[in-house]
């Protein structure tokens, strides 16, 4: 029962840790939409007119009319060098602390998965319902930002989701009570995480 509750902790941190890092994701979009706002109100036009394309003509002329030096040219392309390298560095470490965070789950869901023929059923489906469905639809968020870091990293991530597949197909989900309230909020994530990623997690049962 100790190695069971160690299991539990250790899940409901790994969740809190990818809660935290989707908090703040979302905070800096807030930020930048705020920023667009407030650039939007100087310029004296509304917001959805100031995040629209530009019309052909209107890119022409900018064009026409932003010519750059050589210098200017060579400038701009450094920066824009050094933006692409902290960007990829950036990308990079969200994608190894989530590739950790991933087998770190699985891990833990396997360890669940050894131990649940000794758990009741009640205290499977709450277990299920707290921590692994929760991480899933994190995962999901997470994912989103990590859709640029290239195709090694999407079929790393690939990999890891089949994975993740394999070890709920030996959750034995009969046990988990079907008319409680929490087994069908477990369905509803569940079934969300299976249609982002086309997977699936639970079988018809």
């Amino acid at each position: 029962m100790e190695t069971f509750s160690d299991s539990f902790d250790y899940i409901l941190q790994l969740t809190k840790t990818l809660s935290s890092q989707c908090w703040n994701n979302r905070q800096e979009t807030q930020k930048l939409e705020q920023l667009l706002k407030r650039l939007a109100k100087q310029a004296h036009i509304s917001y959805e007119q100031f995040i629209n394309e530009p019309s052909a003509e209107a890119s022409r002329m900018y064009e026409e009319n932003t010519q750059l030096t050589e210098e200017e040219r060579l400038v701009q392309e450094n920066y824009q060098l050094v933006y692409q390298i902290e960007q990829q560095e950036y990308l990079n470490t969200r994608f190894w602390i989530l590739i950790g965070q991933i087998n770190e789950l699985i891990v833990s869901i396997r360890n669940f998965i050894v131990e649940q023929r000794s758990i009741r059923p009640k205290a499977e489906a709450e277990f299920i319902e707290r921590n692994v469905a929760e991480c899933e639809e994190k995962l999901v968020e997470n994912q989103t930002h990590l859709s640029q870091a290239g195709e090694n990293s999407s079929q790393v991530i690939a990999a890891l989701l089949q994975e993740l597949v394999q070890v709920c197909s030996e959750v034995n989900w009969n046990n988990v009570p079907r008319d409680s309230r929490s087994f069908q909020r477990l369905l509803q994530k569940m079934e969300k995480v299976e249609r982002v990623h086309n997977i699936t997690l639970i079988p018809d049962i």
